[in-house]
């Protein structure tokens, strides 16, 4: 694999090759799949609880997945965590806020205009595949008075689904998006291919600022591509604010550099992986983020 990957780095600014669905599921399914997790979810602390309505609510919420079967138009479903039902679940270092029939029928706008708003950032920058195959629902939790990133996670049992806190501007909730979309899709694809990454440390990550294994290498690798060539492009956007364009104009800086120190790691943990395809999608954002001058939205 090794011997591939230098041809590959060497095409710089010819963009990512696109994400074929058979990496990841179809995208018609991505929605409805991850709404049915959040049934599955509800379904099992119902019956754990002898709580009988919050059962009846759970297998309502698993027949409206079969609505988004074959849904076209939006990429995602978005809702505000105080519509979902939260659950303070011991087996996760976070918040659990799942998708209740409550949820499904709010309709805030303000927070939908948001996240149009942040999706159409991201569609600009040329980076609607991972939104597209990536994310099925995204749950808005607490609203950050902070300058800078929001903090936004994701929880094993709930593939295809973000938390994440928002801040009003479209151009760092769409960090929060694409940043996560990635992550998803990269799990999705990696279990598609039937990778096995061995566990042991295998090269240092400038992010964490330690020894990692090759699969937080390669997540870190592909994640913070992505995120410098999304800054690169926000940074000139006219969507940004002065105050956002300066933020993105530091952190495409800081994620290049980031990317040009962990080369030769990314190289080293891609020689573990089987698939081709995945490990040329990472190499090709890789080349995108390295290079200055390559703009993928334009």
């Amino acid at each position: 694999m090794r011997s591939r990957l230098a041809p590959l780095v060497s095409r710089l600014g010819e963009g990512a090759p696109p994400i074929r669905s058979g990496l990841g599921g179809a995208r018609e399914s991505v929605v409805s799949f991850s709404l049915l997790h959040h049934a599955l979810y509800e379904i099992e602390r119902a019956t754990d609880e002898r709580d009988a309505q919050r059962l009846r609510d759970a297998f309502a919420v698993a027949r409206a997945s079969e609505d988004f079967l074959d849904a076209d138009g939006a990429f995602f479903l978005a809702f505000g965590a105080g519509s979902c039902r939260r659950t303070d679940d011991e087996r996760f270092g976070s918040t659990v806020y799942s998708v209740s029939t409550q949820a499904l029928a709010a309709d805030d706008h303000r927070l939908g205009e948001l996240v149009g708003q942040a999706t159409e950032a991201v569609i600009r920058s040329g980076y609607e595949r991972y939104l597209v195959y990536g994310l099925g629902i995204v749950v808005l939790c607490e609203r950050s008075e902070r300058g800078g990133t929001a903090f936004s996670y994701s929880l094993g049992a709930f593939p295809y689904t973000v938390f994440t806190d928002w801040a009003d501007d479209a151009i760092i909730l769409g960090e929060c998006l694409v940043h996560e979309g990635a992550h998803s899709w990269l799990n999705a694809a990696l279990a598609a291919a039937g990778e096995r990454l061995p566990p042991e440390p295998l090269a240092y990550s400038p992010w964490k600022e330690t020894e990692r294994p090759a699969y937080g290498l390669i997540h870190a690798g592909l994640a913070f591509s992505i995120l410098t060539s999304y800054f690169r492009f926000s940074a000139t956007s006219e969507l940004a604010s002065d105050e956002t364009r300066r933020y993105c104009e530091i952190r495409e800086d800081v994620e290049r550099r980031r990317v040009t120190l962990a080369r030769e790691g990314l190289e080293r943990a891609l020689s573990c992986l089987k698939s081709e395809e995945i490990a040329e999608v990472i190499v090709s954002e890789m080349a995108n983020a390295m290079d200055a001058s390559a703009v993928v939205g334009a």
